[in-house]
C-alpha cells in the first residue's frame, strides 16, 4: 500500500519507527548485484505539519535504524534496509534536506574482524556460514541444489565475518541476494538457476522503442559476448594418497583461435585431513571445482542489458522478454545486476524542489541479465583469502590427561594464540602434520611435540587452512634443557618419560664442546637396546669403564675373540661358573697362577692329561689323596724320589711289581720283608724261593764269595724343587693351542698303555768272571735280603713321589696296620725264612766263585739281616717284644761282624762259608725265638731242617 500524506497517495515513501510522514523522499538511487551487498541512497526532506512547525530531526535518530522505502508506482516494491550513513544538507526553502545510505543487515558483518577455527566432522560451507550468521539474529536461507565439499578445518583469520563467508561462498560457487518485505529482508543463498523465482506479478516485460508509462516495458536492449576459457583443470596433492596425482577437469569446450584456453589451478579445498571409506571420490570432487571455475568465466560470456520502468523488478528475479527485435532474444532472463533510480513529484514541497532542479517523475532501472537456459551464474572469487606471510607459534593441545595426542600419521593438534574460542583440548584444531628433519618410508628422524609445547607453525602457500608444524621454541614455561648462558657450549637431545614421569625421568644425548673438556653423555631412563645387523667396531684410545649393577648377559652365536696387550684381571664377589660344550684351550707365554683361599675341586667326565715341559711341584698343607677305580701310573724319564718325614706305606690288594735296570734299597734301621705264603727271587733260570717250610735255591750254579762288600743302596735323594713356588713367582707354562691339539685321542691316551705289566727281575749282584764256587746258602741269603728290601723301598718311594697313599681295592685306614708290632716281627721272621730257603736252593746249584765275591754276598746278607732286625726293634711295643728284638739285633750284628772279619782276613772259602752259615743259622734261630716269645708256639712243618747247609 502506498504511503498517504494529507490524504494524497505517494509513489515513494520512507518509513522508520512506524512513521511514514516524517520524511519525504525526493529521490531513490540504488545499485544491486548477485553475490554483493546492495546499496541505496535516498534524498529526503523534513516534512512540515499544517501549522509549519520547524523539524528538529537528529542524525542519531536515523543512523542504525531499520527503514523501508516503498515504490508504489504500479506493483509495490519494498526496499527494507538499515541506515548505515546519514547526512544533513542545506535547507531547501522551508525544508531540512537529508541524504541517507541504506544497506542490508549483512553489511554489519563488515564492521568486525575475528580469528577463529571452525572444526566439526563433516562440516560444509552451509554449516560454517550458518554458524557465523546466527550471531546476527537476522533471517537467512540456503536454497542449494548441488553438493559441496566438506571443510573439516576452516580458519577465519584477521578478517570480517562478511569477508570470511563471502570467500567461502565464492569458492563454492554460491551467491546471494535479498528478499524484501515492508518490515524486513531475508538473505537468500543459492548455487544455480533453481534457486531463483519470477518477479512478482506479471513475469513478462515487453520490449518497446520507448518507455510506456502505462505498462512495464524494456528499451535499449543489447546483447554482448566475449571470448572465455574453454576448459578448466584443478590439481591438488593428497598426502593421504600421495602415490598418484589428484586431478579433476571439465570437458573440452570450443577451441580458441590461439592458445589452449585451459584454466589450470593447483590447490583446492577438496583435499581433507581425514577421509573415511564412504567419502566421495576426490577426483569427482575436483571435477566439480573445475566446473565452478569455468562457469565463473563462462557465466558472463554472453550478457544482455536493457533499461526498464518496471518498478517491481529486482536482482535475483527472472522475467520473460517478449516482442524482442530478434526472435532468439525472446527468452527467460535472470537479473544479475541493476542500477535503479526513482523520483516522483507528488507533494508540493517535492514539486517545488523538483522544478528548481529539472527532475522528472518515474522509475528507471538499467539491468544486466543472462539467459536462464545457459550456464549457472557464478559470482567469481572477488574476496581474497587471508595470507599468512610468515610462521606463527601455537600451543600443542590434546584430550584431558594426555601428554601426547597424535594419530597414525604422527599429526598433533594445536591452539593458536589468537584463538579465543578454543578450549585447549582435542577440539581446538584439526590434526596438523609435523615437519621432521628427515622423513622417508619407514625412515627418517622422529620427534613429536607434546601437549603444552610451543611449536612453530607455517602455512602451505600462506593458506591459514593448511598449517604445517615446522619446529618448536622455548618459553618461560618450557625453558631450555641446559641453563644458559652458562652452558652455551652444550647441545643435545633430552626427552621426558610419559605419563606423568618425574622431573629427572628422561632419555638424553648430550654433547659438550668446551675445549679440553669435551664429552658425550648418553642416558637411558630404563632399557638400552642396540641392534647391529653386521659388524660393530668400538675404537677407544684410552680407558673403558663399565659398571653393571645387577646381571650382565652376553650371547655369542659363534666365536668370542679377545686380544689384550697386557693383564686381564677379574675380581668376582662370589662364584664363577663357566660351561663349555667343547674343548678348553689356555695358552700362556709365561706363568699361569691360580690362588684360592678355600677348596679347589674339579670333576672330569673323561681323561685328565697334563703335559709339562719343565718341572712339576705339588705342595699341600694337609693330606694328599689320589684315588682311582682303574690303574694309577707314575712314569719319569729321570729319577723317582720318594721322601717322607714320617712313615711311608705301600699296600696293594693284588700283586705289587717293581721293575728297573738296577734296584737298590737302604735303611738306617731294619728291613723286614714278610710274605704270608712265600717269597721268590727270579733271575733268568735261577730262582730263590722262601716259604714257611724252608728256603730253596735253584740255579745252574751257586757261587758264594766272602771277600769284599757288595754294592749297597745309596741314600735317598731329596725331591728336587719339591715345594711349589708362590703364584706370583711361578714360571709361565706353555699350553697346547687348539691348532696343536689335532689328535685328541693321542692327547688324552694313557701314557703307560704300552708298558710291559709282567714280572720284573731283581738283582743287586754284578756279574764277575773271577767268582769262586762256595756254599750256596750265603749267596742266596744275601740276594734274597737285598732284593726284598729294595722292593719295599722302591714301592714306598713311588707312594711318596705321587704325593699320596695309594689305596686300590681297600679302605684308606688299612695303612695304619704297618704300626702294629706283631706284623713287623712276623714280617722279619718270614724274610729270614725266605732268605734261608733261597740260600739252600742256591747252594744246591752253586758253581765255583772267587772267595771275595762270596764274601761280598755274605756281607750284603748280613747287612740285610741287620737292617731287618733294627726294623723289628723299632716296631716293638711291649717290653718283652723289645727284648726279643734286641736279641735278634745282637745276633745280626754278630753275623755282620763275622762277615766283615771274613772279608778282611780273606779266609779260605770253606771257612768263610761256614762262618757265614753259622751266623745265618743263629739269626734264624733268634728270630724264631722272638716269634715264640710274642705269640703261642706253632707246630713246625714236617721235615723242617734249619740247622745245616744244603
Amino acid at each position: 500500500m502506498s504511503a498517504v500524506l494529507g490524504g494524497i497517495p505517494r509513489a515513494l515513501s520512507f518509513s522508520y519507527n512506524g512513521d511514514d510522514d516524517k520524511l519525504l523522499v525526493l529521490r531513490l538511487e540504488g545499485k544491486e548485484q548477485l553475490g554483493t551487498l546492495p546499496e541505496w541512497h535516498v534524498d529526503l526532506v523534513g516534512n512540515v505539519n499544517l501549522v509549519g512547525a520547524r523539524d528538529d530531526l537528529l542524525l542519531d535518530d536515523l543512523v542504525g535504524e531499520q527503514v523501508t522505502v516503498t515504490i508504489a508506482h504500479g506493483t509495490e516494491r519494498h526496499i527494507n534496509a538499515y541506515v548505515t550513513e546519514a547526512q544533513r544538507g542545506e535547507r531547501r526553502g522551508r525544508f531540512n534536506a537529508y541524504r541517507v545510505t541504506l544497506r542490508p543487515w549483512l553489511w554489519f558483518a563488515t564492521r568486525n574482524r575475528n580469528c577463529r577455527v571452525f572444526q566439526e566432522e563433516g562440516q560444509t560451507v552451509e554449516q560454517i556460514v550458518s554458524a557465523v550468521l546466527e550471531d546476527y539474529d537476522a533471517p537467512f536461507e540456503f536454497n542449494l541444489s548441488q553438493s559441496h565439499a566438506v571443510l573439516e578445518y576452516c580458519v577465519q583469520y584477521n578478517e570480517s565475518d562478511f569477508d570470511f563467508i563471502s570467500r567461502l561462498l565464492e569458492e563454492a560457487g554460491i551467491y546471494y541476494f535479498f528478499e524484501h518485505t515492508s518490515s524486513n529482508h531475508k538473505l537468500m543463498m543459492v548455487d544455480g538457476m533453481a534457486g531463483h523465482a519470477a518477479k512478482p506479478g506479471d513475469p513478462v516485460i515487453h520490449w518497446s522503442n520507448k518507455l510506456d508509462a502505462k505498462k512495464a516495458s524494456m528499451v535499449e536492449w543489447h546483447a554482448s559476448q566475449e571470448v572465455t576459457a574453454a576448459k578448466a583443470t584443478v590439481r591438488d596433492f593428497d598426502y593421504l594418497a600421495s602415490a598418484d596425482p589428484v586431478e579433476g577437469d571439465t570437458p573440452e569446450g570450443d577451441a580458441l583461435p590461439l592458445g589452449s584456453g585451459e584454466l589450470y589451478e593447483f590447490g583446492s579445498r577438496v583435499v581433507r585431513n581425514q577421509r573415511d571409506t564412504e567419502a566421495e571420490d576426490i577426483s569427482d570432487a575436483l571435477s566439480r571445482v573445475a566446473q565452478v571455475r569455468l562457469e565463473e568465466q563462462q557465466a558472463l560470456k554472453k550478457v544482455y542489458t536493457g533499461t526498464t520502468n518496471c518498478n517491481d523488478l529486482k536482482v535475483g528475479d527472472t522475467f520473460d522478454l517478449s516482442g524482442a527485435p530478434r526472435d532468439d532474444d525472446e527468452a527467460t532472463y535472470l537479473v544479475v545486476s541493476m542500477n535503479l533510480s526513482a523520483e516522483f513529484a507528488d507533494h508540493e514541497a517535492i514539486e517545488e524542489i523538483a522544478a528548481s532542479q529539472g527532475r522528472r517523475d518515474g522509475v528507471l532501472a538499467t539491468v544486466m541479465c543472462i539467459r536462464t537456459d545457459g550456464l549457472d551464474y557464478r559470482p567469481g572469487r572477488r574476496t581474497p583469502r587471508p595470507v599468512m606471510y610468515g610462521p606463527q607459534t601455537a600451543t600443542v593441545v590434546g584430550a584431558s590427561g594426555n601428554e601426547v595426542e597424535t594419530d597414525a600419521q604422527g599429526r598433533i593438534k594445536v591452539q593458536f594464540h589468537w584463538d579465543r574460542q578454543g578450549t585447549k583440548d582435542e577440539n581446538s584444531s584439526c590434526f596438523v602434520r609435523v615437519s621432521q628433519p628427515w622423513a622417508g618410508k619407514g625412515m627418517g628422524l622422529w620427534m613429536l611435540p607434546r601437549v603444552g609445547h610451543e611449536v612453530v607453525v607455517s602455512f602451505i602457500g600462506g593458506d591459514p587452512d593448511r598449517p604445517l608444524i615446522t619446529g618448536s621454541v622455548h618459553n618461560d614455561a618450557n625453558t631450555p634443557i641446559y641453563p644458559l648462558p652458562g652452558h652455551a657450549d652444550i647441545s643435545g637431545w633430552r626427552t621426558h618419560s610419559t605419563k606423568e614421569g618425574p622431573e629427572d625421568a628422561r632419555h638424553e644425548l648430550r654433547f659438550d664442546d668446551k675445549k679440553d673438556s669435551e664429552y658425550v653423555w648418553l642416558q637411558s631412563q630404563k632399557d638400552f637396546r642396540r641392534h647391529v645387523k653386521a659388524d660393530a667396531f668400538d675404537w677407544i684410545e684410552q680407558n673403558e669403564n663399565r659398571k653393571v649393577k645387577l646381571t650382565r648377559q652376553e650371547v655369542v652365536g659363534e666365536n668370542w675373540l679377545m686380544y689384550v696387550g697386557q693383564d686381564v684381571k677379574h675380581d668376582l664377589g662370589k662364584d664363577l661358573h663357566t660351561k663349555v660344550a667343547g674343548d678348553i684351550f689356555t695358552t700362556g707365554a709365561a706363568t699361569w697362577q691360580v690362588q684360592l683361599e678355600s677348596d679347589f675341586s674339579a670333576k672330569i667326565g673323561a681323561d685328565l692329561s697334563y703335559d709339562v715341559t719343565g718341572k712339576t711341584a705339588l705342595k699341600s698343607g694337609g693330606d694328599i689323596a689320589l684315588q682311582t677305580e682303574g690303574v694309577a701310573s707314575l712314569k719319569t724319564g729321570g729319577k723317582l724320589v720318594a721322601e717322607s718325614a714320617d712313615k711311608l706305606s705301600l699296600k696293594a690288594a693284588a700283586d705289587l711289581l717293581l721293575q728297573g735296570a738296577n734296584i737298590s734299597a737302604k735303611s738306617n734301621g731294619e728291613i723286614v720283608l714278610e710274605a704270608s705264603q712265600g717269597l721268590k727271587i727270579v733271575c733268568g733260570s735261577s730262582v730263590i724261593t722262601l716259604s714257611a717250610s724252608g728256603i730253596t735255591i735253584d740255579g745252574a750254579q751257586v757261587k758264594v764269595n766272602c771277600g769284599g762288600g757288595g754294592g749297597s743302596a745309596g741314600a735317598a735323594e731329596a725331591a728336587a724343587d719339591a715345594e711349589p713356588k708362590a703364584p706370583e713367582e711361578a714360571q709361565n707354562t706353555a699350553l697346547l693351542t687348539p691348532d696343536q691339539a689335532d689328535d685328541y685321542d693321542a692327547l688324552f691316551a694313557d701314557p703307560l698303555a704300552d708298558e710291559d705289566a709282567g714280572c720284573a727281575t731283581a738283582s743287586s749282584t754284578p756279574a764277575g768272571e773271577d767268582m769262586l764256587e762256595e756254599p750256596s746258602g750265603l749267596r742266596a741269603g744275601a740276594l734274597a735280603a737285598g732284593a726284598t728290601l729294595l722292593a719295599a723301598a722302591g714301592a714306598a718311594a713311588m707312594a711318596v713321589a705321587s704325593g699320596a697313599s695309594f689305596a686300590s681295592g681297600g679302605d684308606d685306614d688299612e695303612d695304619e696296620a704297618s704300626d702294629d708290632g706283631d706284623a713287623a716281627r712276623e714280617q722279619a721272621l718270614a724274610d729270614s725264612e725266605a732268605a734261608e730257603r733261597a740260600a739252600r736252593e742256591a747252594e744246591a746249584r752253586a758253581e765255583a766263585e772267587t772267595p771275595r765275591q762270596t764274601a761280598e754276598q755274605a756281607l750284603a746278607a748280613a747287612e740285610a739281616a741287620y737292617e731287618a732286625a733294627k726294623a723289628a726293634e723299632a716296631a716293638a711295643i711291649t717290653d718283652d717284644e723289645r727284648k726279643t728284638a734286641a736279641e735278634v739285633l745282637a745276633v745280626a750284628e754278630a753275623a755282620y761282624e763275622a762277615a766283615k772279619r771274613a772279608e778282611a782276613e780273606a779266609n779260605p772259602p770253606g771257612e768263610t762259608a761256614e762262618a757265614v752259615q753259622a751266623a745265618s743259622d743263629a739269626a734264624y734261630a733268634a728270630a724264631k725265638q722272638a716269634e715264640a716269645d710274642a705269640a703261642p708256639p706253632a707246630e713246625p712243618p714236617a721235615g723242617d731242617d734249619r740247622g745245616g747247609a744244603a
